[in-house]
């Protein structure tokens, strides 16, 4: 919805194209690939996965990033080092809502 009005002129990009967020099975991939490298334990990744519908696939990126945040922020403030848990990401996803539904709200009205 956020493209220039020139790029949808007759000739050129005429064509939206819906693609919804993804599936519970595209959730978990996406999980395990951006938590592949991650210093991790306890977490459920189908637990998450569920915890995350209605999220793109930037939404969870996010989450990850805000659990890693909230990691470091305990050993900052004198927690001993530990990996990221369950109790980062019930942080996170406190903190982050669904992007994608409001823009679908927004595709519904059109």
């Amino acid at each position: 919805w956020d493209v220039d009005s020139a790029m949808k002129r007759p000739g050129r990009f005429t064509r939206q194209v819906f693609v919804p967020p993804p599936d519970l099975e595209a959730r978990r991939h996406i999980l395990e690939i951006k938590m592949r490298d991650v210093p991790a334990q306890g977490i459920d990744i189908d637990a998450l996965a569920k915890a995350t519908e209605n999220y793109s696939g930037a939404d969870i990126d996010g989450i990850i990033d805000l659990a890693k945040e909230s990691a470091i922020h305990d050993i900052l403030t004198g927690s001993p080092e530990r990996p990221i848990g369950p109790s980062d990401f019930d942080y996170a996803l406190e903190q982050s809502q669904s992007s994608t539904m409001e823009w679908l709200k927004t595709a519904r009205n059109l």
